[in-house]
């Protein structure tokens, strides 16, 4: 009975250890332009829409809902957008 606790113990650690070493998903941005689900300001942090993912996102200049963005960096898990002019 302690060999089988043994064994199952230590694959909780191994897993443990693995969970923390892999790299995080946040690595790849899905596409580098999107839409705005909130609004974003250099002062509030709001969500954008990234080939359907929702990202945390800011920005240098006032992004309304609904606006086109282009994503200039990733700054920790927060992407740094700005509005896109769209033609009409």
């Amino acid at each position: 009975a302690m060999i089988i606790i043994s064994i199952f113990f230590g694959f909780l650690i191994y897993k443990a250890i693995k969970t923390i070493r892999s790299k995080p998903y946040l690595e790849e941005i899905p596409a580098e332009y999107g839409r705005a689900v909130d609004l974003l300001t250099p002062r509030a942090i709001g969500y954008v829409r990234l080939g359907g993912e929702l990202w945390k996102a800011r920005s240098e200049k006032e992004v309304k809902p609904g606006e086109m963005i282009r994503v200039i960096k990733k700054v920790g898990d927060v992407l740094l957008v700005e509005p896109v002019e769209e033609e009409k």
